[in-house]
């Protein structure tokens, strides 16, 4: 392949970011030169518009990218939402009398440009503050459009408790995923990195065959399964180790430069 053929995705937490929650110089000098080289670079996160805006600006990624988990594909350089999904009608409501019987459990409500802080918990507000988000609570009944997404964040007993609860009596039009070990989503049923990816590439033409990612955790899993070249950081779980072409550095020492290299050397023509 050629850099301009490539389409490179990358998870932010625990990817392009290190734990510090800054993007290492390493990895901006190693997109910014594949980007300069004709390369096509996008982000694949669960972040919002908001929550992710400071680094989608450092980077400034030269094609749409998936946000919250494959629910959105977002255009910065437009600021436009090209395509979006929606949770079932009443899924907040579900979602809160869930949240109500775990202690210390928190959740948040997103739509396609607002998060909505439904109930408070440390757990939430440390996601917030993590995110630099305002925090202010709402009811469910203020969203002015169709929740796309909620997140459940509490301590990792209580969010273990809660998936357990809601694999076994599912909403019904949903899907829920572990994107860390103290944050459950409530995704659209069929939404995941992996749909958001098939969106984009009808968006741009690029083929599968293209696509190279790297991501770190579970909510990764379907983007990594779609690629044609995929990699984790160090810091993934042993079992989607075994599900990537390349086990690149730790997320602090540049995990998306070290994939590059990887390309570069055993890739590109």
């Amino acid at each position: 392949m050629r850099w301009e053929e490539i389409l490179l995705l990358a998870d932010m937490d625990g990817t392009l970011l290190g734990r510090d929650l800054r993007i290492p110089e390493r990895n901006l000098a190693a997109i910014r030169e594949f980007m300069a080289r004709g390369g096509h670079f996008s982000i694949a996160t669960g972040r919002s518009i908001q929550s992710g805006a400071p680094y989608y600006r450092q980077v400034q990624p030269n094609a749409p990218c998936i946000l919250l988990n494959g629910v959105m594909l977002y255009d910065f350089r437009t600021e436009t939402v090209l395509r979006v999904r929606a949770l079932p009608e009443g899924a907040a409501q579900w979602a809160l009398r869930l949240a109500e019987e775990i202690p210390g459990c928190g959740l948040e409500a997103y739509t396609a440009r607002d998060i909505f802080a439904l109930r408070d918990s440390p757990a939430l507000q440390a996601h917030l503050v993590r995110e630099r988000l305002p925090f202010r609570l709402r009811r469910a009944e203020e969203m002015g459009g169709p929740c796309c997404k909620l997140l459940f964040a509490g301590e990792p007993e209580g969010v273990a408790q809660l998936y357990l609860r809601c694999t076994e009596a599912p909403l019904p039009g949903a899907r829920v995923v572990l994107s860390c070990a103290s944050h459950l989503e409530v995704l659209p049923a069929g939404a995941d990195k992996g749909s958001g990816l098939c969106g984009l590439l009808q968006e741009t033409g690029f083929s599968p065959g293209q696509v190279c990612a790297i991501g770190d955790y579970y909510n990764d899993r379907e983007l990594l399964e779609a690629a044609a070249v995929s990699a984790v950081p160090e810091n993934a779980p042993q079992d989607l180790k075994r599900l990537a072409r390349y086990v690149v550095c730790h997320c602090d020492g540049g995990a998306v430069a070290d994939f590059l290299e990887r390309l570069e050397r055993d890739w590109v023509t």
